[in-house]
C-alpha cells in the first residue's frame, strides 16, 4: 500500500514538473518571437522531444536539492534559487545537465535575491491559488512562469548570452 502511494506521488510530480516545463519552453519561444501559429509549435517545445534530458534533469536537480536541504533548510533554498535556470539552459543550449545546473549557478551568482524578491511578489496569486482550490492556477501559474522567463532572458541579456 506504502509503494503504490509513493509511486503515485512520484508519477504525479513527474507529470506536474512535465506540464511547467513545456509552459516555461512555451513561453521561452514566445519572448523569442517564433511565430504561435506554425505546425507544430506546440510540440516544438514538448519535453518529450528530450524525454531523457527532461527526466535527468528532474532527477539530478532534486537529488541535488535535497542533499543540499540535509545541511539545513537555508542551503536548500539558497540551491533552489541557484538552479532556477536550469530547464531553460537546457532548451536553449545542447549540453548535459550536470552542465546546465553549474551554468544556471553561475547565471544567477549575485541575481538569487532578486528572484526570491520576485516570487514574494507572486504571494498574492498563490494565495488566490489556494482560496479557489487551484482553479485560479489554470491563470496565474502560466503568467507567473511566462515572468520567470522573462526574468531569464533579461539575465542572459545582460550577460551578453
Amino acid at each position: 500500500m506504502y509503494y503504490s502511494k509513493l509511486f503515485f506521488h512520484l508519477c504525479a510530480v513527474t507529470l506536474f514538473s512535465f506540464f511547467l516545463t513545456w509552459i516555461r519552453w512555451l513561453a521561452l519561444g514566445l519572448i523569442h518571437k517564433e511565430i504561435p501559429y506554425a505546425q507544430g509549435y506546440l510540440a516544438r517545445f514538448s519535453p518529450l522531444n528530450k524525454p531523457f534530458v527532461f527526466l535527468g534533469a528532474l532527477i539530478l536537480k532534486e537529488l541535488y536539492l535535497f542533499f543540499w536541504t540535509l545541511l539545513f533548510i537555508i542551503p536548500g533554498c539558497v540551491k533552489h534559487y541557484s538552479y532556477a535556470m536550469t530547464y531553460f539552459i537546457l532548451k536553449e543550449e545542447g549540453i548535459t545537465v550536470d552542465e546546465a545546473i553549474t551554468r544556471s549557478r553561475k547565471l544567477m551568482h549575485g541575481h538569487k535575491f532578486r528572484l526570491f524578491l520576485l516570487d514574494i511578489s507572486f504571494l498574492p496569486w498563490y494565495i488566490l491559488t489556494v482560496i479557489t482550490c487551484g482553479l485560479a492556477s489554470f491563470w496565474t501559474m502560466p503568467y507567473i512562469l511566462a515572468t520567470k522567463t522573462a526574468f531569464y532572458k533579461n539575465l542572459t541579456m545582460k550577460r551578453g548570452g
